[in-house]
């Protein structure tokens, strides 16, 4: 009697570890998978990443300006970005203004001075 009962007991034993056996290698592959998708999308995510930050990177260069190899002169020369243009086209406004007000004045002065005293 006692022996069936250790024999009993032997073979649940061994049934349990088969039992936990299979579920550990369920959980496992199960594991595996789930890091898979996160390779993935992690991946995905940085692919996106550097996407946007190559498009930002040449908004701002085109805004900002860049340096560009030129293979004919052999040397990387400077492309001016559309702000820089933008700033020397209103300096260029700004400059022409104070022209203009410069001769206004002038001219102004030389009125004064070619009137008669009692004017």
């Amino acid at each position: 009697e006692a022996e069936q009962q250790l024999e009993a007991l032997r073979q649940e034993l061994l049934q349990s570890r088969a039992q936990i056996s299979q579920e550990a290698e369920h959980k496992s592959r199960q594991l595996d998978i789930i890091k898979s998708a996160l390779e993935v999308s992690a991946r995905e995510a940085a692919v996106r990443a550097a996407r946007e930050e190559r498009k930002n990177l040449g908004n701002e260069s085109f805004e900002l300006g860049r340096l560009v190899y030129r293979a004919g002169l052999g040397r990387d020369t400077w492309e001016d970005g559309d702000a820089d243009r933008q700033l020397r086209k209103k300096a260029d406004i700004l400059v022409k203004k104070e022209r203009s007000i410069k001769k206004s004045e002038c001219s102004h002065k030389e009125s004064k001075q070619t009137m008669p005293s009692w004017f």
